[in-house]
């Protein structure tokens, strides 16, 4: 019986796996969104919304769920984290080791910088501060701040040693720090 019901979630999960949901307390839409797994969803500022898959794909989508730009093969592994700027400027991590920012020309995401071997392993997230810098985490056990330099291109300016593999961070910001 238990083996049954493990089958059955299993068959769930395949289901629903290259699906987006939204639901609220009407109705829920289904939102055919990639070939694999999804591994992040996030919001610009406007209310479109961009989607990371295991497919190495980006998917961004306007507010009544429409496929915007469908950006196939974004980086050479799947698609771990996705940092917003603003509606027309973003940056996402892979497991390639590489960071990418992403700006918007013609109404198009076009890449604007690769980081290639932004570290020595598997990047896990990335987040931005209010003030421009970028953080980074990899499983190479380190967490990397990058200073925005001219041309909004990114320069590694610090490194921070862990003990194990880093796999997610929070900023918290404040006046004092």
């Amino acid at each position: 019986m238990e083996n049954k019901n493990e089958k059955e979630i299993f068959k769930k999960k395949i289901k629903l796996k290259n699906q987006l949901t939204k639901a609220n307390l009407q109705n829920t839409t289904i939102i055919e969104a990639h070939d694999d797994y999804i591994t992040s969803i996030s919001n610009f500022p406007n209310g479109n919304f961009i989607s990371l898959s295991w497919d190495k794909s980006i998917k961004i989508f306007d507010k009544l769920y429409r496929t915007i730009q469908h950006i196939k093969n974004a980086h050479n592994a799947w698609v771990r984290s996705v940092a917003i700027e603003n509606n027309n400027f973003f940056i996402t991590c892979s497991l390639d080791r590489t960071i990418k920012s992403w700006v918007k020309i013609d109404n198009k995401f076009k890449i604007h910088q690769i980081i290639k071997d932004a570290h020595n392993s598997d990047i896990n997230k990335i987040i931005l501060s209010s003030n421009g810098y970028l953080f980074s985490c990899s499983d190479d056990r380190k967490i990397k701040i990058w200073r925005k330099k001219d041309n909004n291109h990114y320069e590694n300016i610090k490194c921070l040693e862990h003990s194990d593999k880093v796999y997610s961070i929070l900023l918290i910001e404040d006046k004092n720090r």
